[in-house]
Order: C-alpha cells, then structure tokens, then sequence
C-alpha cells in the first residue's frame, strides 16, 4: 500500500511527527519488487524503516519509505542439538524472542 505525504510519528518511538513524501509498506517480496522498480524509475531518496526505534527524525523524509512488515516465523531445522528459526524482517525483536 502506497500513501503520500504521511507522517511517521505512530513509526518511530520518539513520536516525531515527520512526514513522508510517499510512505509504502512492504507485506510481501512482490511489494518490494514493484515499489523498488518504480523507484528506480523515479530516482527518489530511498529510506528503508523497520520499528523505527533506531530512528532519529529531524525533518521531513522528501523521498521513498519502505516500511518493512515482512512477517512470519517458522522453524526451519531442528535436531537434538539446534534448532534454526526463520523470521521475516519485518518481524519485531520481542515477538521473535516471545516465539522462540
């Protein structure tokens, strides 16, 4: 989904109210390979946003926001000894924790 002149403040954890010339939330690999080609095409200033809990706004972003809401957890492998987890990007520190 792809809005225009958005503000980030619900996307980052000090609540700056910034704007986002065009903010698109990224739920599966095809989003990301269709905003990422138009972007190209655009030439625009490409931001990629996670939790927003590393970010520090200090003004508006004037280009492209990918809000990364890759999501989904699986166990991957397992054996006696190990077990390998995979986690989309999107997926929060605290809820991965809370799964494994």
């Amino acid at each position: 989904m792809t809005e225009y002149n958005v503000s980030l403040r619900s996307l980052n954890t000090f609540g700056l109210d910034v704007t986002a010339k065009v903010l698109s939330r990224i739920e599966a690999m095809d989003d990301l390979q269709e905003v990422i080609s138009g972007n190209l095409q655009k030439n625009e200033p490409l931001l990629i946003l996670g939790g927003g809990s590393n970010m520090l706004f200090t003004r508006n972003v004037d280009g492209l926001v990918l809000k990364n809401e890759l999501s989904g957890i699986a166990v991957t492998n397992e054996d006696a000894e190990t077990v390998t987890i995979w986690a989309g990007a999107g997926v929060g520190w605290h809820g991965l924790v809370i799964y494994c």
